[in-house]
């Protein structure tokens, strides 16, 4: 083999193998886990105050006056002077009396003083020398009358009132959550031809 050619093949390959050396880039695909929110809905519970009408009775009241009589037992009594040769004395509408003895008289008959007292109880007369007094009737009579009033009841009357319950119900809220997956990504990488070529 003749030293041009030989040397021609030498050239051709040590440039071969320099070039082999050249610093390049190029692409390769890689595997990677990639993190990524994924959205998803959920029912959740709350309480809800709901309105709701109520029907009642509500009392109407009304003012009653009353005017009672209050009855007393009042008596009819004869006052009678024997000496005196008079009629004996008939008064009405007596509550009480009272007697003092005060001696006799003349002929010797007990004589009293008597204090009447009319349906008030208060002093209503005094008479001197009786010498009997007797009850001869006796009787219910109205002397006064107790007066009052008071609230009662007159009727009831249906009204309407809103009143609140407590519910539960439910609602649709969104919430994310974070989920893994694999992903082949493309990068650009510095290596020599060699490692572009044979890989």
């Amino acid at each position: 083999m003749n030293v041009k050619v030989l040397m021609i093949l030498m050239i051709i390959v040590i440039g071969f193998v320099v070039s082999m050396f050249i610093p390049t880039t190029m692409e390769v695909d890689k595997e990677q886990t990639e993190k990524y929110e994924e959205p998803y809905t959920v029912q959740e519970a709350y309480v809800e105050k709901v309105p709701y009408t109520v029907k009642y009775q509500e009392a109407v009241y009304k003012t009653v006056n009353h005017n009672e009589p209050i009855y007393t037992t009042l008596y009819t009594i004869v006052l009678d002077d024997i000496g005196d040769g008079y009629a004996a004395i008939e008064i009405n509408n007596i509550l009480t009396y009272k007697t003092e003895y005060t001696g006799s008289d003349f002929w010797g008959n007990r004589e009293y003083k008597v204090t009447l007292y009319d349906s008030s109880n208060k002093y209503y007369n005094t008479y001197y020398e009786i010498n009997s007094v007797d009850v001869t009737e006796s009787y219910d009579k109205i002397t006064s009358y107790n007066v009052w009033s008071e609230k009662v009841i007159d009727k009831y009357v249906t009204k309407e009132k809103t009143e609140y319950k407590e519910e539960t119900k439910y609602k649709d809220v969104v919430k994310t959550k974070t989920l893994e997956r694999k992903i082949t990504v493309t990068e650009t990488i510095d290596c020599f031809m060699y490692e572009k070529i044979f890989g």
